[in-house]
Protein backbone atom coordinates (compact mmCIF):
# COMPACT_ATOMS: atom_id res chain seq x y z
CA UNK A 1 0.00 0.00 0.00
CA UNK A 2 1.00 3.39 -0.79
CA UNK A 3 1.51 5.65 2.37
CA UNK A 4 1.42 9.44 2.56
CA UNK A 5 3.57 11.20 4.60
CA UNK A 6 1.34 14.09 5.99
CA UNK A 7 -2.79 13.38 4.41
CA UNK A 8 -4.23 10.95 6.73
CA UNK A 9 -7.77 9.21 6.90
CA UNK A 10 -9.71 10.25 9.23
CA UNK A 11 -12.21 8.18 11.67
CA UNK A 12 -14.61 9.86 9.04
CA UNK A 13 -13.26 8.04 5.92
CA UNK A 14 -12.17 11.61 4.84
CA UNK A 15 -8.67 12.71 3.83
CA UNK A 16 -8.53 16.11 5.22
CA UNK A 17 -5.26 18.34 3.31
CA UNK A 18 -5.01 21.48 6.05
CA UNK A 19 -1.51 20.14 7.19
CA UNK A 20 -0.58 19.28 3.96
CA UNK A 21 -1.32 22.26 2.28
CA UNK A 22 0.32 24.12 5.62
CA UNK A 23 3.43 22.27 5.00
CA UNK A 24 3.37 23.10 0.69
CA UNK A 25 3.44 26.49 1.92
CA UNK A 26 6.28 25.87 3.85
CA UNK A 27 8.51 24.44 1.24
CA UNK A 28 7.15 26.69 -1.36
CA UNK A 29 10.01 28.46 -2.23
CA UNK A 30 11.94 25.22 -2.87
CA UNK A 31 9.77 23.80 -5.76
CA UNK A 32 10.68 24.74 -9.37
CA UNK A 33 7.40 26.65 -10.75
CA UNK A 34 5.68 24.28 -12.49
CA UNK A 35 5.77 21.78 -9.86
CA UNK A 36 4.92 24.45 -7.23
CA UNK A 37 1.62 25.64 -9.79
CA UNK A 38 0.87 22.86 -9.56
CA UNK A 39 0.82 20.97 -6.00
CA UNK A 40 -0.10 23.90 -4.27
CA UNK A 41 -3.25 24.11 -6.35
CA UNK A 42 -6.36 22.65 -4.34
CA UNK A 43 -8.08 21.90 -7.49
CA UNK A 44 -4.97 19.22 -8.25
CA UNK A 45 -6.84 17.51 -5.18
CA UNK A 46 -10.54 18.45 -5.48
CA UNK A 47 -13.38 15.30 -6.13
CA UNK A 48 -14.66 16.85 -9.30
CA UNK A 49 -12.89 18.91 -11.90
CA UNK A 50 -10.67 19.37 -14.94
CA UNK A 51 -7.37 19.91 -13.42
CA UNK A 52 -7.37 17.33 -10.72
CA UNK A 53 -5.96 13.94 -10.99
CA UNK A 54 -8.86 12.61 -8.27
CA UNK A 55 -10.74 10.00 -10.31
CA UNK A 56 -8.62 9.67 -13.12
CA UNK A 57 -8.03 6.54 -15.12
CA UNK A 58 -4.33 4.85 -15.71
CA UNK A 59 -3.72 4.47 -19.50
CA UNK A 60 0.17 4.16 -19.32
CA UNK A 61 3.18 3.80 -17.26
CA UNK A 62 6.52 4.08 -18.69
CA UNK A 63 9.73 3.97 -17.61
CA UNK A 64 12.25 4.67 -20.10
CA UNK A 65 16.24 5.89 -20.44
CA UNK A 66 16.37 10.06 -21.82
CA UNK A 67 17.80 10.00 -25.31
CA UNK A 68 21.18 12.01 -25.02
CA UNK A 69 23.39 13.54 -27.85
CA UNK A 70 25.38 10.57 -27.93
CA UNK A 71 22.54 8.34 -27.50
CA UNK A 72 21.11 7.06 -24.45
CA UNK A 73 21.99 8.36 -20.99
CA UNK A 74 21.54 6.92 -17.74
CA UNK A 75 18.60 9.15 -16.62
CA UNK A 76 15.58 7.51 -15.99
CA UNK A 77 12.58 9.43 -17.32
CA UNK A 78 9.14 7.51 -15.92
CA UNK A 79 5.75 8.68 -17.85
CA UNK A 80 2.44 8.27 -17.11
CA UNK A 81 -0.69 8.98 -18.80
CA UNK A 82 -4.08 9.19 -16.82
CA UNK A 83 -8.00 9.53 -18.71
CA UNK A 84 -9.05 12.38 -16.89
CA UNK A 85 -11.91 11.79 -14.48
CA UNK A 86 -14.64 13.55 -17.64
CA UNK A 87 -13.20 11.19 -19.64
CA UNK A 88 -12.70 14.14 -22.30
CA UNK A 89 -8.97 14.37 -22.29
CA UNK A 90 -5.95 12.92 -21.32
CA UNK A 91 -3.51 14.07 -18.23
CA UNK A 92 0.80 13.25 -19.11
CA UNK A 93 2.94 13.57 -16.78
CA UNK A 94 6.62 12.83 -16.47
CA UNK A 95 9.12 12.22 -13.55
CA UNK A 96 12.43 13.10 -15.08
CA UNK A 97 16.08 12.62 -13.09
CA UNK A 98 13.85 9.36 -11.23
CA UNK A 99 16.14 8.01 -8.64
CA UNK A 100 13.36 5.56 -7.01
CA UNK A 101 10.20 4.14 -8.04
CA UNK A 102 7.59 1.79 -6.69
CA UNK A 103 4.36 0.52 -8.47
CA UNK A 104 1.85 -1.70 -6.43
CA UNK A 105 -0.99 -3.31 -8.36
CA UNK A 106 -4.56 -2.64 -6.46
CA UNK A 107 -5.58 -5.73 -4.00
CA UNK A 108 -8.97 -5.48 -5.71
CA UNK A 109 -8.29 -6.56 -8.60
CA UNK A 110 -12.08 -6.70 -10.30
CA UNK A 111 -12.06 -3.24 -10.36
CA UNK A 112 -12.04 -1.75 -13.52
CA UNK A 113 -8.85 0.16 -14.03
CA UNK A 114 -6.34 2.06 -11.77
CA UNK A 115 -8.33 5.11 -10.93
CA UNK A 116 -6.73 7.86 -8.05
CA UNK A 117 -7.70 8.62 -4.73
CA UNK A 118 -5.70 10.83 -3.43
CA UNK A 119 -1.13 12.26 -4.58
CA UNK A 120 0.74 13.96 -2.35
CA UNK A 121 3.89 15.59 -2.98
CA UNK A 122 7.45 16.06 -1.00
CA UNK A 123 10.41 17.92 -1.05
CA UNK A 124 12.99 14.66 0.02
CA UNK A 125 16.39 16.67 -0.36
CA UNK A 126 16.94 20.03 -2.50
CA UNK A 127 16.29 19.41 -5.78
CA UNK A 128 14.77 16.08 -5.17
CA UNK A 129 11.11 15.62 -4.49
CA UNK A 130 8.17 12.92 -4.29
CA UNK A 131 5.39 12.18 -5.52
CA UNK A 132 2.87 9.19 -3.63
CA UNK A 133 -0.46 8.19 -5.99
CA UNK A 134 -2.87 6.55 -4.47
CA UNK A 135 -5.27 4.39 -6.45
CA UNK A 136 -8.94 3.66 -5.45
CA UNK A 137 -9.26 0.62 -3.73
CA UNK A 138 -5.21 -0.30 -2.88
CA UNK A 139 -2.20 0.03 -4.60
CA UNK A 140 -0.44 3.06 -6.30
CA UNK A 141 2.70 4.68 -7.25
CA UNK A 142 5.44 6.72 -5.40
CA UNK A 143 8.64 8.40 -7.46
CA UNK A 144 11.30 10.18 -6.41
CA UNK A 145 12.59 12.80 -8.87
CA UNK A 146 14.26 16.00 -10.49
CA UNK A 147 12.10 17.24 -12.69
CA UNK A 148 8.38 17.42 -13.20
CA UNK A 149 5.72 18.57 -15.86
CA UNK A 150 2.19 18.10 -16.64
CA UNK A 151 0.29 19.02 -19.59
CA UNK A 152 -3.20 18.16 -20.49
CA UNK A 153 -4.61 17.00 -23.80
CA UNK A 154 -8.26 16.85 -25.24
CA UNK A 155 -9.22 13.40 -27.13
Amino acid sequence: MIKFERIREDEDGAWPLDAYFEYLDGVAHQLPEGLRDFAATYESYQLEGKKTLHDSRVLSFTISKERGAAGVSNRTCLDVVLLDQLWEGEIHIRYSGVSAYIALEPRLLDREGHDVLLHEFSLIAPGRFRHAVMFDGDGGYSVDFAEFSIAWAKQ
